[in-house]
């Protein structure tokens, strides 16, 4: 389970900046057989996505699976 607390933080932080102030971040957790997936979504910059160093890092010690791209964030916690 601080695996995951973890992985949210650091997804929720690459889609969050002082400049977006109020804009609302959607999570979404999928419960599958042999994996747990959620999706967190809101506005990405991509030149703040292709700057993730260290979030990327912690995502790769902490979850199975991640993808980032425009406005999602996807992590991937195999069973």
């Amino acid at each position: 389970m601080e695996d995951l607390r973890i992985a949210v933080g650091e997804a929720c932080s690459l889609l969050v900046t002082a400049e977006r102030g109020g804009t609302p971040l959607e999570l979404v957790f999928r419960v599958h057989p042999d994996k747990l997936q959620i999706d967190v979504t809101g506005p990405l910059d991509p030149r703040e996505a292709a700057d993730e160093g260290l979030s990327r890092l912690i995502l790769e010690a902490v979850v199975d699976e991640f993808e980032v791209d425009q406005d999602r964030v996807r992590l991937t916690k195999l069973r």
